[in-house]
């Protein structure tokens, strides 16, 4: 019985260090001023907030991993940033139109396959919150411009995610991640010229390609969705959290599967039809990339949660 205790115990013991051979922390920083001149709000007494993750080698050697969340310029990718030019430097897209400062929200984030994600921000409703609940029993469906009809010819009515909406469904989420992107799109075509240029100058790559998926190649083509890390190193993604104090609202920031993944999506494959295959192939990711090892435990992480009354703009 002695031995089997010690057994189970030593068991448990290699468990837990290789769970822990890496973390992820997430804090909430604040500083005395943005990083970039924004004219609606520069008469507003506002200390920024930054949302940090911190990539940390807690073992006793070298470890790469994919990252967990996508951004531009230090500005969060919610959504895309690839509205036309002449909305997307409208004031208009600064519009709140909803309280969304009464609400609490998750925004959950995973390791990154895809190459291109649009969606690497999970930005959704607490569904325990009272003020959810409350928008579940007065729901209106929103007014859209493109509209859809049933098998019986009765007109069902499009979200902003081109989802349909039919009968008396409410959606899980309110039109906070719209909200968001129409913000940072506003702030990114209006305050990142620079970033523009050289993002003109650079082919914008949608996929992962196998021959950029090889221990010669992969921190050469794709070393931005990757962390490299030595033995106690860490390495410290820095987002912009403007747009959430401008919203406003309660928002806890989490690993939503603590599961480094060993993989990637690669290119969709394109049927005879004219369609592609889903899912996506991928491909494994090397298990060792000049010295660094593939770390494909979980991650040791916390959750950080924030508070924003919400900033209102001048018009």
């Amino acid at each position: 019985m002695k031995r089997y205790i010690t057994l189970v115990l030593l068991l448990l013991l290699s468990i837990r260090l290789v769970a822990q051979d890496m973390s992820i922390e997430f804090s909430i920083e604040w500083k005395d001023k943005l990083d970039f001149q924004f004219e609606e709000i520069k008469n507003e007494n506002i200390s920024p907030a930054f949302f940090n993750i911190t990539y940390r080698n807690i073992s006793n050697r070298p470890l790469y991993c994919l990252k967990i969340t996508e951004g531009k310029s230090g500005l969060p990718q919610i959504i895309d940033f690839h509205y036309a030019h002449g909305w997307s430097e409208s004031k208009s897209m600064l519009n709140i139109n909803d309280d969304y400062y009464k609400r609490r929200y998750y925004v959950g984030l995973t390791s990154l396959t895809s190459f291109y994600n649009i969606f690497s921000w999970d930005v959704r409703n607490d569904t325990t919150d009272i003020e959810y609940k409350i928008i579940k029993e007065t729901w209106e469906r929103p007014i859209v411009d493109i509209m859809s009809v049933d098998d019986n010819g009765k007109r069902l009515e499009n979200d902003d995610f081109g989802r349909v909406i039919g009968g008396d469904t409410v959606p899980m989420n309110d039109w906070l991640s719209m909200t968001l992107d129409n913000i940072y799109n506003y702030i990114y075509w209006n305050y990142y010229s620079e970033q523009q240029k050289a993002e003109q100058n650079n082919k914008k790559q949608l996929w992962h390609y196998p021959s950029d998926i090889t221990q010669d190649t992969i921190m050469n083509n794709s070393i931005d969705k990757f962390v490299f890390l030595q033995s106690g190193e860490t390495y410290v993604d820095k987002y912009n959290l403007i747009g959430f104090q401008i919203t406003g609202g309660t928002f806890t920031f989490q690993m939503d599967d603590t599961k480094s993944l060993d993989y990637v999506e690669m290119e969709p494959v394109k049927k005879a039809d004219g369609t592609y295959e889903s899912p996506n192939p991928t491909k494994q990711l090397p298990q060792k990339v000049g010295e660094y090892k593939l770390f494909t435990g979980e991650f040791l992480t916390n959750r950080v949660s924030v508070q924003f009354p919400g900033i209102k703009l001048k018009k």
